[in-house]
């Protein structure tokens, strides 16, 4: 693919089209000392290897549900407007310069460490990896802000790593209320937006706005009673531990109950049933109670898991 440069002082047009692939340029910059590069078709699809916005405005607004898809994409003076475009950015991300969002949605899915330099505004920002882990750079002391949904995610034993450019320096973070982080080890992030509650994820230090929720465990036990002797259940009973200090248990969930003919359960004197969460307040009061069968000795089982006040049971 060749390079392209845009530098005429008037309005200059780009058409989507060709033979189903899209435009493919070796580099596409919008240097115009005034008007705008617009971006033209009903639909379509352009693929560059760099994107450099240097001066004057880049419109891509006028086509609907365009793909984007750039190795590089430098913003230095210029004005990206993106509208509604899909945004796949496989490398580097920098912007000095004006990125207006509209209700686009960027995608960095590099196979290797990305990175955002300087601040940006974000409609939609995604960033999912399966394997190997991956690390994902801010620089230190800029704002990443995103107003509508974020998604950042790793996979159990491929971690994504979000990272300041420089080590203990914070990058800052504007999360929108629609915010997932799973799989992800953080650190230096100063989220002051909307808290974001990750899973499976690790807390390494030196962040605020965020709530790391390892999932609890619970271990499984044999209690005896006596013939027509009803047992009541103690929050010990469930062997609930947690890797994530402070968190306590919320309740347990009962996933399966005890056949037919070898006892019930029942709470505040009520059936049980299944995936009905008891809360922990019920069971240390004693009112998550087994009742074996009348005049028989045999044992009865049951399935459970365990919440913490961070996450479902």
């Amino acid at each position: 693919p060749i390079g392209v440069v845009f530098n005429g002082t008037g309005a200059q047009s780009i058409a989507t089209g060709g033979s189903g692939t899209g435009k493919a340029f070796g580099a596409l910059t919008v240097n115009k000392a005034s008007g705008t590069a617009t971006l033209t078709g009903a639909s379509g699809a352009l693929r560059t290897v760099m994107l450099f916005v240097v001066s004057g405005t880049f419109d891509t607004s006028s086509v609907s549900n365009l793909a984007v898809t750039a190795d590089f994409v430098n913003i230095t003076g210029g004005t990206f407007i993106a509208n509604n475009s899909i945004v796949t950015v496989g490398g580097y991300w920098a912007n000095s310069g004006t990125f207006t969002a509209g209700g686009s949605t960027v995608t960095f899915d590099g196979s290797t460490g990305q990175t955002i330099a300087g601040n940006t505004s974000f409609y939609n920002l995604t960033k999912s990896i399966t394997t190997p882990a991956q690390t994902m750079n801010f620089t230190a002391g800029s704002t990443t802000t995103v107003a509508n949904s974020l998604t950042f995610s790793g996979t159990s034993g491929n971690l994504l790593s979000l990272r300041s450019t420089s080590n203990g320096s914070q990058w800052g973070l504007v999360a929108p209320v629609s915010s997932i982080a799973d799989f992800v080890d953080v650190r230096d992030s100063n989220n002051s937006g909307t808290p974001i509650t990750s899973t499976n994820s690790v807390n390494s230090g030196n962040n605020a706005g965020w709530v790391f929720n390892q999932p609890p465990a619970g271990t499984d036990k044999t209690v005896t009673t006596g013939v027509n002797t009803p047992y009541a259940f103690s929050v010990a009973d469930f062997g609930y531990s947690d890797p994530d200090a402070g968190d306590l248990m919320s309740g347990v969930k009962i996933i399966t109950l005890p056949a037919a003919g070898d006892g019930t359960l029942t709470v505040s004197g009520n059936p049980v049933a299944s995936d009905q969460v008891i809360p922990t307040a019920s069971i240390s009061s004693g009112l998550l109670v087994y009742a074996p069968a009348s005049n028989s000795t045999t044992s009865g089982t049951f399935t459970f898991s365990v919440g913490d006040t961070n996450g479902p049971a």
